[in-house]
């Protein structure tokens, strides 16, 4: 049976390469103890059966500039296992001022991204951005404080999805960054309505917020395909230091 869940990115970012487990000597006489099986299938919990874990490398924000109405925040994940991809990955942001108070935004009690999947020693962009009014808003956003909801870990030979690869970006007659990449998909069958995201960056290379652009057209094929997607990014983001994740994982269970 097949089971979709959140995304698979092999976007701009990857970790690097994972490090081999070394052997035992073959003249040591005394007998090595045996390490417990490591369960099979699904494992939920904050670590791997490996002990890998799903890390924040680095997040960021953008509330309020210049009077826009708009609030984002993006993270950059990197899931640590070996072995096992970490589904259902979701992430949850507040805004605290400098004092340390939360910030409240209007009946929102947090930001909150969508699920991802990671594949294991791998990165992910996850985010979103929401039109808020100011007056909604009570406090000086200055911190953003992120929490990683615990994920369901499944064998990386489980998971099937897409890679993205040839990014490229233009700006286009309203304003729009239009970014246009290639997607190598393995599933079996057409992708509809497919999850990306996009993590902003400023010319110092600093993350400054996340989106989640519809892709046009919204179905992709099995196989190589070209696919475009249009955004809005904050005035100070530089649209060729921006990253874009996407995809759809589909599990065997």
């Amino acid at each position: 049976m097949l089971r979709r869940h959140g995304v698979i990115a092999v976007g701009l970012v990857l970790a690097a390469g994972l490090l081999g487990t070394a052997g035992c000597t073959g003249d040591d006489p005394k007998p090595k103890p045996s390490s417990a099986a490591e369960p099979t299938g699904r494992f939920d919990g904050t670590q791997a059966p490996d002990g890998g874990e799903v890390r924040v490398v680095e997040s960021g924000f953008t509330a309020f500039v210049d009077g826009n109405p708009t609030v984002t925040f993006g993270v950059l994940l990197e899931n640590t296992s070996k072995n096992r991809a970490a589904v259902e990955v979701k992430v949850t942001a507040k805004l605290y001022d400098a004092a340390g108070k939360e910030v409240r935004l209007g009946a929102m009690s947090q930001l909150a991204s969508k699920s991802v999947t990671i594949m294991p020693g791998q990165r992910m962009g996850a985010g979103q951005d929401t039109g808020l009014s100011r007056s909604d808003v009570v406090g000086d956003p200055t911190e953003l404080r992120v929490e990683i909801r615990t994920p369901s870990w499944y064998p990386a030979s489980q998971v099937t999805g897409l890679a993205l690869s040839d990014v490229k970006s233009e700006l286009d007659p309203s304003g729009l960054v239009v970014f246009s990449f290639s997607v190598e998909s393995r599933l079996p069958e057409k992708v509809t309505d497919p999850h990306l995201i996009v993590l902003a960056r400023d010319h110092a290379g600093t993350l400054i917020g996340g989106y989640e652009p519809r892709p046009s057209p919204t179905a992709w094929p099995p196989g190589k395909s070209t696919q475009v997607a249009k955004t809005e990014l904050p005035d100070a983001a530089d649209r060729t230091r921006s990253e874009v994740f996407a995809g759809l994982s589909s599990i065997a269970e």
